[in-house]
């Protein structure tokens, strides 16, 4: 799911080194904008965020593919 408080064109600058797991990335994003760990309902447990791949050249965008489970 998204988060619906951030709109799909959002644009936000994060600089990362090539060192940078993607766990720290993630860290970092939830403590700049401000993510929540866990809904706020007791018992629901943990959010778990993910990284996705985007990329363009000119007029081209990444077509990203959700694989089955």
């Amino acid at each position: 799911m998204r988060i619906p408080e951030i709109h799909d064109e959002f644009k936000h600058k994060f600089f990362i080194s090539r060192t940078s797991t993607i766990e720290q990335v993630v860290d970092m994003v939830m403590e700049e904008l401000g993510l929540a760990k866990s809904f706020p309902i007791p018992g629901a447990g943990a959010i778990e965020y993910v990284v996705e791949e985007v990329w363009t050249d000119g007029n081209q965008e990444s077509k990203i593919q959700f694989l089955p489970a």
